[in-house]
């Protein structure tokens, strides 16, 4: 065994499958190491369970082979179906069981050495040690995929393959089952996620293998997939549109006896002359909000602010690379042509603009296009 092919929980090389004596799976190449999760994306139809299951050594290939741990799954199954757990879509569970009884069969019929630790420890890891004695038939899909996730992980297995787990789950639910997925590739497993649900798992995954008529036609981490088709990215700016927080930073002066919003316009009664307005209007513009005038009263300050909206959105406009800004009522969307590198630049100009940010994040929609772009016809 090469080091090169040791360093793989799972290769696949020129697999290919038929079903009705129609190909549907066309000479594919994957490979995926240690502490990886890849998610694999594709429209329905597009052959993911059947390569799954391939993997899983559940069908064999029509030509081709399959590798766990380095290790031919053909010449050795017994010892690759150690190595791997399986969650197939839908879970088979037993349904007149209660989880924890379910769970000790199945870890007795696999033999391990202290099956009760072990069942109490993936109940753990799984969010279900509260709900052990529930029977399967009578719990909701996130339970039950926690179950199903839990007896897959039963003998440790260095290879995890998933069978859209996520496509019955509430959209709520969906982030717990991807960051339980996320703690197992840290550990050091290796995770392959067969999955429609791009949007939900595109940030966790380190790749994204496209299949498409039965052939991978990408297989790259999320940001590089996005630039490497060449679809815009996006970027979501949420701006503060209150006027609390500058009006709570002048209140803090001794001399400021009173503050009043009016519109886009704060009105400040000031003890004192000019030291002390200047001192307001420093305090102010020190708050990120454009200042856009202010005039002077026989008691204060009016001071008059441009919208954080608009002037984000037109810092972003000027900025190269960026190809649209949506502006809605408290923030706006960017799309960038490019990936990681080019976000962080139009980020970092935002961020040096002294705007009241409030956070600033991925707007989602990049890899969906992508894989749409990648996908069609």
């Amino acid at each position: 065994m090469s080091d090169e092919t040791a360093s793989h929980a799972l290769r696949l090389r020129h697999v290919a499958a038929v079903f009705g004596g129609e190909p549907v799976i066309r000479h594919v190449d994957l490979d995926i190491a240690p502490g990886e999760l890849v998610g694999l994306v594709g429209r329905s139809g597009s052959g993911k369970s059947v390569l799954l299951r391939i993997a899983a050594t559940l069908e064999p290939p029509a030509v081709g082979f399959v590798e766990i741990g380095g290790q031919n799954a053909a010449w050795d199954p017994a010892a690759a179906l150690a190595r791997l757990g399986y969650v197939p879509d839908p879970p088979a569970l037993d349904r007149q069981a209660t989880i924890a009884e379910h769970l000790g069969d199945v870890a007795g019929v696999l033999g391990l050495p202290a099956p009760e630790g072990r069942v109490e420890e993936v109940l753990a890891f799984v969010g279900l040690a509260g709900n052990r004695d529930a029977p399967l038939g009578a719990i909701p899909p996130g339970l039950r995929l926690r179950a199903a996730l839990a007896r897959a992980l039963l003998p440790q297995p260095a290879l995890l393959l998933l069978d859209e787990p996520l496509a019955r789950l509430d959209p709520k639910v969906r982030p717990e089952i991807v960051a339980l997925l996320s703690s197992l590739a840290q550990e050091g497993a290796a995770v392959l996620l067969a999955t429609t649900a791009v949007a939900d798992v595109a940030e966790s995954c380190h790749r994204v293998a496209v299949l498409h008529g039965g052939r991978i036609v990408a297989d790259a981490a999320p940001g590089d997939l996005v630039s490497q088709v060449g679809v815009p990215s996006r970027i979501e700016v949420v701006l503060a549109t209150s006027l609390g927080p500058a009006s709570e930073w002048v209140m803090g002066l001794s001399f400021v006896d009173e503050v009043e919003a009016r519109g886009n316009k704060l009105r400040i009664g000031i003890r004192g002359g000019a030291k002390e307005r200047q001192a307001v209007l420093a305090k102010v513009r020190s708050s990120q909000w454009p200042v856009e005038s202010f005039e002077e009263g026989a008691d204060g300050l009016v001071i008059g602010f441009a919208s954080p909206v608009a002037r984000a959105a037109e810092k972003a406009r000027a900025h190269p690379g960026v190809l649209g800004v949506q502006e809605l009522p408290d923030r706006i969307r960017i799309s960038v042509k490019g990936g990681p590198k080019e976000r962080a630049a139009v980020i970092a100009s935002l961020n040096r603009a002294g705007l009241p940010l409030v956070s600033v994040g991925e707007a989602g929609g990049g890899i969906e296009e992508a894989i749409v772009a990648l996908t069609e016809g």
